[in-house]
């Protein structure tokens, strides 16, 4: 019996630590924001850790554009954010389950699939 009680207990504090683990990347994913910004500095976006929209802002000047400009800009400045998104969650990822995680890579490639550099931001 004591065998098998030490397998048992082997067995709930692998799975105990498994749980810490999950609660703790968790809780760093949720906390992640991203910031960009356009090249001339006069607009600001924010996304949160699932790539929306969290914040954004406007200069003055940046108002002066036509309103397709500024949607044209809005929209890529939020995409370079989506993509930045994607490097920052695979550091949290690695951070919390270690380099040789599969559970790290899944997750990193997730992010990777979903927020694909524009054609113009690949050679950024």
């Amino acid at each position: 019996m004591d065998q098998t009680d030490d397998l048992l207990h082997g067995f709930e504090r692998r799975i105990d630590e498994q749980l810490d683990r999950a609660e703790r990347l968790k809780a760093a994913m949720n906390e992640v924001r991203v910031t960009a910004q356009s090249r001339q500095g006069d607009l600001q976006v924010t996304v949160d850790s699932t790539g929306a929209l969290a914040a954004l802002r406007l200069s003055q000047e940046a108002l002066s554009r036509t309103p397709q400009e500024l949607a044209g800009e809005i929209l890529g400045v939020t995409r370079s954010a989506q993509v930045s998104l994607t490097e920052r969650m695979r550091q949290v990822t690695t951070e919390v389950l270690g380099r040789d995680s599969e559970t790290a890579r899944f997750v990193a490639d997730t992010y990777a699939e979903h927020f694909v550099p524009a054609p113009q931001d690949a050679s950024r």
